[in-house]
């Protein structure tokens, strides 16, 4: 179970103030293109709502946490495209 509190205040506006860049940044260091990294901040921001809860203080700081979802997010992204190149490269080959 988490040790996040229920009495801790969400604050998202100063949780997105202080990360939006920080994850913009580590993703286009990974080598996503700026659309991509809007995007995956996006589904990060998203995703840290939904689960919020599950953030432990204990195992790591928020920022480390939110850099975790996003560098999973890049990869599923990563591995979509690979699928899809695979699937386009079957139909072509059917031709």
């Amino acid at each position: 179970m988490s040790q996040n509190s229920e009495s801790q205040i969400f604050d998202f506006d100063g949780l997105y103030s202080r990360n939006y860049e920080k994850i913009y940044r580590f993703l286009l260091s990974k080598g996503a293109s700026k659309e991509e990294a809007e995007e995956i901040c996006q589904e990060t921001f998203i995703k840290v709502l939904r689960h919020w809860e599950k953030f432990d203080p204990s195992k790591g700081n928020e920022t480390s946490w939110m850099l975790t979802i996003a560098k999973n997010q890049f990869l599923d992204m990563i591995k979509r495209k690979i699928r899809l190149k695979r699937e386009n490269w079957e139909i072509l080959r059917k031709f």
